[in-house]
């Protein structure tokens, strides 16, 4: 069984549902999630490539591949509903996005972006200002997201209402 980073893990037996997400050490944790939280997973846009009719084929950091009509950059972020294997909202990676820091010494921190420049990000999380590498930035939510609009709701939006570390 191999996993990554946002999958889910379902036993709906047992009525368990599972978010695998960073720890602040960079390690994969299992998180508990609700039901309606296990139905859906954001993806990081990592290649694009343009088809015949207007139509983009982009692939995901999951390995995932999808067909696409909509303008979408590689770095932003898409959200998937897994019964319909579609994309039901895009988080582009721009300033006011919610990111989530996927490596380096702050693996884990959720924040606010605040610019890019080049390689480069910065972020803002508890009131300071953070450079990183712009390949290190993960897209969970934006400001004008109906579901993910601040670090708050980011968190709750992947890791579902009733957070419990296993």
């Amino acid at each position: 069984l191999i996993v990554g980073l946002f999958d889910v893990l379902s036993l709906p037996d047992l009525k368990k549902y599972y978010r695998l997400a960073l720890d602040k050490k960079g390690r994969l944790i299992m998180k508990g999630i609700s039901e309606e939280s296990s139905k859906h997973k954001i993806c990081k846009v990592v290649r694009k490539t343009m088809l015949t009719k207007g139509r983009l084929q982009i692939g995901l950091h999951d390995g995932r591949s999808i067909i696409h009509t909509d303008k979408i950059n590689v770095g932003d972020s898409v959200v998937i509903d897994f019964s319909s294997n579609k994309i039901v909202e895009l988080l582009p990676l721009e300033p006011e996005s919610v990111i989530f820091l996927t490596s380096g010494k702050h693996a884990g921190d959720v924040g606010t972006l605040k610019e890019l420049k080049g390689k480069e990000a910065m972020y803002e999380l508890d009131k300071k200002e953070i450079e990183t590498s712009r390949n290190y930035v993960f897209v969970i939510g934006h400001k004008k997201s109906k579901k993910v609009s601040t670090p708050e709701n980011a968190v709750n939006f992947l890791l579902g209402e009733n957070e419990k570390e296993q």
